[in-house]
């Protein structure tokens, strides 16, 4: 046998006192294959791949967690591969509470995303109505709605910078700025996207864009790593038409090229000439995918993504190829771009989710599809796994939504049809992993209980299992016997999920919220741990009881909406090594 998918792990074995006797700095592997046959460990237990009539597995499958055979044979062809395992003990998969904090100053303070650099150290965007802020200046009384930018330090005990974005500093403010996606690149720029109403707000000269059209544009500003200086800032936006147009995901490559999706009304969007799939505006509302050069100087492509009515992208995430991976919702019937032979090409009804993937070029399609049913279906959130398959998440009504047999949970809501009462359906989250082609669903599960949820934001860990929060009304959501809060404590409460590989069991699930509203929007996994951030809400009727932990940035909820960032520590992956012995 070859060893393929080398483990970080290596062996020694010193067998006697003669050096000939040892093996030093033996290598381990994940995979062993031969021929045409590979036989592998990962976390979901063992398993062998080859041509399936000469295959014959004795024993059942070891999981962590379940009963493990104490003999496993294998047998292929004439050749037998036998090795003993010893009972598996369960693995802990319960994570620790790390640190939690507030963020805010007395009024509306709410965090839409956030990015982790690999110190550690967490950045959240979002937007604020509160008239100090914690960078401590005072403002007018007359004020709107304004973007932030914080960076808290790895041990959430501290901010290392606090930024406003506040157009009009020194009179009446009345814009309307909202940072609504967030990336932080290798050397610890943090870079900021969403909309602004503001003709004042911030842009460089040099830069794609420094015309404020209006009524809303979206923008992109690159900030230096301490806060203290703007390297770049610029408009995407019409030039024309002046239309509503709206930021809503951000993705960064290692070349430092920023790549923008949102939802645009206006027809000119994209200049003339620039490469792109789709150069021609489709509806009322059209998504967008942009790439835009790593000085900020040029947009390099881009295209609309919609149909006949309105469209939104909200999620992006990039291939190892450089493909780039879309996610949002449509509302159009008609002209919406779809691939043959995708997974759902047809559109189903209301509003439809959909994943749509880019070649690197940004002038083709490697796949488009649907993601929905009768009822109301939205894509917020996606990733792509090291082998070209996509997971995406978001929100459903539709009783309809096509779940896969074996999958966690097959039906929407507590009793098949979305808990509807005859006036309204409630929302479940789901989540779904698409082939590599697109064109099928490894699995499709709902998540939720008896009232609304949704999944807003995912990312995977290290062993690519997708870790999940949002936000549920259910006190049914589902939990693990081992969560850290198994109680929904208030109306609406946030929860942190990881299901397993073959999304047919929760890894782990729990509620993270106190007495009154609370809600996840962003999360990023650093390693086994998660940062957390989203908003929690405090009344004189329901004092704030959310989680926060002694020696962190700010204990106390500040009034009305507060920003949290919370982090939980997953337990390392344990890693399972066979001895094989061949004869």
């Amino acid at each position: 046998p070859r060893g393929r998918a080398a483990a970080d792990t290596v062996f020694s074995y010193y067998h006697g006192a003669a050096p000939d006797d040892w093996y030093l700095d033996v290598p381990a592997f994940t995979t062993l294959a031969w021929d045409d046959w590979e036989l592998g460990a990962d976390e979901a237990g063992l398993w062998l791949a080859g041509p399936a009539p000469e295959l014959n597995w004795i024993g059942p499958d070891l999981v962590y967690g379940e009963a493990a055979p104490t003999q496993v044979r294998t047998e292929v062809g004439l050749r037998a591969l036998p090795f003993r395992l010893g009972r598996a003990s369960a693995a802990p998969t319960a994570p620790q509470a790390g640190f939690s904090t507030f963020i805010g100053a007395g009024l509306w303070d709410e965090a839409d995303g956030i990015a982790v650099d690999p110190a550690g150290n967490s950045y959240t965007t979002g937007y604020t109505t509160s008239i100090t802020f914690p960078d401590g200046l005072g403002r007018s009384q007359q004020h709107g709605i304004d973007i932030f930018l914080t960076k808290l330090n790895a041990a959430g005990s501290a901010l290392d910078f606090a930024l406003h974005i506040n157009p009009n500093p020194g009179g009446l403010d009345t814009g309307q700025d909202y940072g609504q996606a967030i990336a932080v690149d290798a050397t610890g720029h943090p870079f900021l996207a969403g909309r602004t109403d503001s003709p004042d707000f911030p842009r460089t000269t040099g830069s794609y864009d420094d015309q404020f059209q209006g009524p809303t544009d979206a923008y992109v500003l690159k900030f230096q790593p301490d806060g203290a200086g703007l390297v770049f800032g610029t408009f995407i936006n019409g030039q024309t038409s002046q239309n509503f147009d709206d930021a809503r995901a951000l993705r960064l490559d290692e070349a430092g090229n920023v790549y923008v999706g949102g939802g645009t009304f206006s027809l000119d969007l994209l200049p003339a000439g620039l490469p792109g799939y789709r150069q021609v505006h489709g509806g009322e509302r059209d998504g967008f995918v942009v790439k835009l050069a790593a000085d900020g100087s040029q947009l390099l492509w881009g295209t609309f993504l919609g149909g006949d009515s309105q469209e939104s992208v909200t999620a992006l995430a990039l291939g190892a190829d450089g493909a780039v991976y879309a996610g949002g919702w449509t509302r159009s019937l008609l002209g919406f771009p779809t691939t043959l032979g995708a997974y759902d090409a047809s559109f189903n009804g209301q509003f439809d989710g959909f994943v749509t993937v880019l070649e690197p070029s940004g002038t083709q399609l490697r796949y488009s599809t649907f993601v929905g049913g009768s009822g109301e279906d939205r894509v917020y959130a996606l990733d792509v796994l090291p082998n070209g398959r996509l997971i995406a998440a978001g929100m459903t009504v539709s009783p309809d939504l096509p779940a896969t047999t074996g999958a966690f949970d097959t039906s929407c809501g507590s009793d098949g049809s979305c808990d509807n009462d005859g006036s309204f359906s409630r929302s479940d989250g789901f989540v779904l992993e698409l082939t590599a082609a697109g064109d099928d669903a490894v699995y499709l599960t709902f998540l939720g209980g008896e009232l609304g949820d949704e999944v807003r934001a995912l990312d995977l860990d290290p062993l690519n299992r997708p870790v999940l929060t949002g936000r549920t009304e259910s006190t049914g959501f589902p939990v693990t016997g081992d969560a850290i809060d198994n109680t929904l404590g208030g109306d609406v409460d946030a929860f942190l999920t990881r299901l397993n590989l073959n999304g047919d069991r929760l890894d782990y699930s729990a509620f993270l919220g106190g007495s009154d509203w609370d809600a996840g929007l962003g999360l990023q996994m650093l390693g086994d741990t998660a940062f957390l951030t989203g908003w929690t809400r405090w009344s004189e009727a329901t004092p704030s009881d959310f989680p926060v932990t002694a020696g962190s940035y700010d204990e106390s909820h500040n009034g009305d909406y507060d920003i949290f960032i919370t982090t939980f520590q997953f337990p390392a992956p344990q890693r399972l090594f066979l001895p094989i012995v061949v004869r």
